[in-house]
């Protein structure tokens, strides 16, 4: 019996991949170690500090501008947005930059609010609850790859997200948590081999994404 690896395909695809089979095997064995580190070894720590269960089906929900350093902040912000949108019901979350349109809301909500600047925004926003992100890039030292440069490298990649969340009617912090991304790689300067790793700043990015999962896992519901 002759093996047909690709009896499964339509006669022109199946002649298709035939014809390129060097070709393929090639393309294979460049993405396969990509495809199989696609997390760059990263590994997360998630801690929740307070309010792991957090009922997010009632009330407004604002969602404050994220502080990062990560050079495209843009980008956090839409992932963070993006992320509580598969949370909070859409008619029930606000981006701060909206409600500064129609309402007498401070240009800054600080990332750590006293109480009265929780009491000022409850007032004149009229929302429930607010929602701080805070980002940070702590440490790239290699990049997207890394490469031995002395006899014994130790480089490290990592970056955190910072979740809190308040309620407006009691100005109780009623949620606090974190993910931290790290990567870390030692290597023999006669190794002289290249390691795909996950940047400083896709750590920040992924552990947005991640942190915000796991409040999406844990909600009440």
């Amino acid at each position: 019996m002759i093996f047909e690896p690709f009896h499964f395909l339509n006669p022109k695809m199946n002649h298709f991949f035939k014809q390129n089979t060097t070709c393929l095997a090639y393309i294979l064995l460049v993405l396969f170690p990509i495809l199989l580190s696609s997390c760059g070894g990263a590994k997360y720590d998630y801690h929740f500090e307070k309010g792991k269960e957090v009922d997010f089906s009632q009330g407004k929900w604002i969602l404050n501008e994220p502080r990062t350093n990560y050079r495209h902040p843009s980008t956090i912000k839409k992932l963070a947005l993006e992320g509580f949108q598969k949370v909070i019901p859409d008619s029930s979350l606000f981006q701060i930059f909206d409600l500064r349109r129609t309402r007498l809301v401070e240009a800054i909500i600080p990332i750590h609010p006293t109480i009265e600047d929780l009491k000022h925004l409850r007032e004149f926003s009229g929302c429930d609850y607010l929602i701080n992100i805070e980002n940070e890039v702590l440490r790239d030292d290699m990049g997207s790859f890394s490469g031995s440069s002395t006899a014994r490298n130790e480089q490290t990649n990592k970056a955190a997200t910072y979740i809190e969340i308040y309620d407006l009617r009691t100005f109780a912090l009623i949620s606090k948590s974190s993910a931290v991304g790290k990567v870390k790689v030692t290597e023999d300067k006669d190794s002289g081999s290249w390691n795909y790793v996950s940047s400083g700043g896709t750590l920040a990015m992924h552990s947005v994404i991640k942190l915000i999962r796991r409040y999406k896992r844990y909600q009440v519901k």
